[in-house]
């Protein structure tokens, strides 16, 4: 069972990370990611991440050729809803970080529970963050920091392509989440309206 733990300093109140108890612990990867996918994803998530200044190469909504960058005047929320649902749905928290005990156990992402990828899941920090902040965007930015740091392992249920991620800083959890391979694509298709992402990744780095 997920608990609370002892926060390092005062200051600090998060649930710890710790690498025997993290839910990648001991995990292998069951596929392997193709040429395209891991272009989309590497290309949309990392090289070009939507999050604050996460990037260098940053593009926004309006580069993907939406008529502005705030997602609830822009229709994209609606859009990348249909995508995942991450408004109203108990499946997905986000909280303060010294919530995150609370709301990772009854999502089932403690670390003896992460056996379960029966369905879409996930508790993200939002501490620090803007109040305004789109899910998605935040949501982005995790996916962004467990591709460039490889917290993530690639796992099957049956025969479908699922992506356990866990996201950590400073030496507390900031994300856990399961997530189809095909919703990780199809939000990085969704955004991209205009078709920037649609090169051959052949000739991707040409």
């Amino acid at each position: 069972m997920t608990k609370k733990r002892t926060p390092r300093n005062k200051d600090v109140q998060g649930f710890e990370y710790i690498e025997s108890e993290s839910i990648l612990h001991g995990l292998r990867d069951e596929y392997s990611l193709s040429r395209e996918e891991h272009y989309i994803l590497y290309s949309f998530y990392v090289e070009h991440s939507m999050y604050g200044d996460q990037s260098n190469r940053k593009r926004t909504f309006m580069d993907y050729g939406w008529d502005s960058n705030e997602t609830t005047k822009n229709g994209a929320k609606e859009a990348l809803c249909k995508v995942l649902p991450l408004y109203g749905n108990d499946d997905f928290g986000f909280e303060e970080d010294d919530e995150l005990g609370t709301y990772l156990a009854a999502t089932s992402l403690s670390h003896d529970a992460v056996h379960d990828l029966s369905k879409e899941r996930g508790v993200f920090s939002i501490s620090g963050e803007k109040r305004n902040e789109s899910y998605f965007i935040l949501v982005f930015s995790r996916i962004r920091n467990c591709l460039a740091h490889g917290d993530f392992a690639l796992r099957y249920n049956s025969q479908e392509k699922m992506v356990i991620m866990e996201n950590h800083y400073n030496g507390y959890i900031k994300a856990r989440f399961i997530l189809r391979l095909e919703t990780i694509l199809s939000l990085a298709q969704t955004v991209d309206k205009t078709g920037v992402l649609r090169i051959n990744p052949n000739q991707a780095g040409e």
